[in-house]
């Protein structure tokens, strides 16, 4: 982190791969601390934060258009930078629509994998393709031979259908403890949990 902090700090043009919420908030935080820089978000979705309320993508869009970075969505590069991801080195690459865009440090913002292959072996549970841990409205773990009533999962290794943020991985954790809690006193678990709706 301190070499890339280092990295940063000297790069002036930083072109940021992925518009999603890491790719947003590294874009106003890079911003925010060093105002001068100039800083590209290049992204193939045809929309910031698909899914998430208008109004707050509305208000997101003024806040990254304040601080001047460059929004440019429904595209995405030719070809890979030359350079390592968090390495400082000028180069030029071209999108997919034909532009230019010239920077001297690049960082990938999507694409995220989850980290379950110590569960790889199928003894607690069949994974999913997106390597996530199928989970009941409880938080328990969904096994092939059925819910396994003792074990929770929570955070980014769930199948739960929603942006993979910290925030919800607390939600999670509340409703594991209410679980957990009603276990030790002799009750059935009841604390469900409902994904926000973000449309």
């Amino acid at each position: 982190m301190r070499r890339t902090h280092k990295e940063l700090r000297s790069s002036e043009w930083v072109l940021i791969l992925g518009a999603g919420p890491v790719g947003l908030e590294l874009a106003g935080e890079t911003e925010g601390e060093w105002p001068h820089k100039h800083v590209t978000l290049v992204a193939p979705a045809d929309e910031l934060l698909p899914g998430f309320a208008p109004e707050m993508v509305a208000d997101l869009r003024t806040q990254l258009d304040a601080l001047g970075v460059e929004i440019r969505i429904a595209t995405t590069l030719r070809a890979t930078p030359p350079t390592e991801p968090g390495r400082s080195g000028a180069f030029t690459v071209t999108t997919t629509d034909g532009a230019k865009i010239v920077a001297d440090i690049w960082f990938q913002a999507h694409g995220a994998t989850t980290n379950s292959a110590y569960l790889a072996d199928g003894k607690l549970t069949e994974l999913t393709l997106q390597g996530c841990v199928p989970v009941t409205e409880l938080l328990t773990v969904a096994g092939r031979d059925g819910v396994h009533d003792n074990v929770y999962a929570v955070g980014d290794i769930t199948d739960v259908a929603e942006a993979k943020m910290a925030g919800y991985a607390m939600q999670h954790a509340e409703i594991v403890v209410r679980n957990i809690t009603a276990q030790l006193n002799g009750e059935a678990p009841s604390a469900t949990y409902q994904p926000l709706r973000t449309r």
